[in-house]
Parts: C-alpha cells; sequence; structure tokens
C-alpha cells in the first residue's frame, strides 16, 4: 500500500516530467507546488511533516492534476487518476473528454479501458 505523500510525491514527478521543456529540462516542483498551493516550497517540505499534507491539501493537488487542462496535449498521467480516486475526487461530467486519439474516458468508456484501479469502484457505488 502507497501512503498519501508518496502517492503524491509520484503523482508530482509525473507531471514534472510530462512538462520537460524542448531543452529536456523538467519543469520544477515548486511550478506545480506554486500553481496549487500559492507556495513554491511545499515539495521541499513534504518529506519533513510529521502528519503529512490535510485533506484539503491533497484534494486540491488531485482536483488540479486530474484536470487535462494541467497537462501536455490533456494526457493525464496514471499517477494522477490514482491520486484522485484515492482521495476521491472527480471531474464534473461537463468537464470529462472523450480524451484523444480515440482514447476515451468518463462515461463513455467501456470497463475495459477504465483505470484498473478504478474499474470495480463504479460497480460498488452502483450496488449501494
Amino acid at each position: 500500500m502507497i501512503d498519501l505523500k508518496t502517492r503524491l510525491s509520484l503523482c508530482a514527478e509525473a507531471w514534472a516530467t510530462a512538462h520537460t521543456d524542448d531543452g529536456g529540462e523538467r519543469a520544477p516542483l515548486s511550478r506545480l507546488s506554486k500553481r496549487v498551493m500559492d507556495d513554491g516550497k511545499f515539495f521541499d517540505n513534504l518529506g519533513a511533516m510529521r502528519r503529512g499534507p490535510s485533506t484539503d491539501t491533497l484534494e486540491k493537488f488531485a482536483r488540479y492534476l486530474i484536470d487535462p487542462a494541467n497537462w501536455p496535449e490533456g494526457r493525464v498521467a496514471s499517477e494522477a487518476v490514482e491520486l484522485a480516486h484515492v482521495v476521491g475526487v472527480t471531474l464534473p461530467a461537463s468537464d470529462v473528454s472523450a480524451g484523444l486519439s480515440g482514447d476515451l474516458s468518463g462515461a463513455s468508456a467501456s470497463p475495459s479501458e477504465v483505470a484498473p484501479e478504478c474499474a470495480g469502484h463504479d460497480a460498488q457505488e452502483r450496488a449501494a
């Protein structure tokens, strides 16, 4: 099981890697934390947090990172999908896109195209 601090860090690393510039340099994590928290040092301090980030903070990052508008070409990394799922954040149906190049997301996705970690979740919610 991955703890939430590690999950957030992995997601942030994926975002930074996805935002590599033409010279091959990754975006700094401070850029992400400045956009989400208005605090460029958030990731510098994350490891030293005794209790970890608050639920509100995790939700802010999850909402930002699950939004295709915040990823190159709208391709949200699987780490961001996993973070949002674990934190309980979803996009409003009006914000879910049909994806790019035939990729499907949201209500139009078949069960085989839903992220594996979320595939059983929808069925459980419908049964409840």
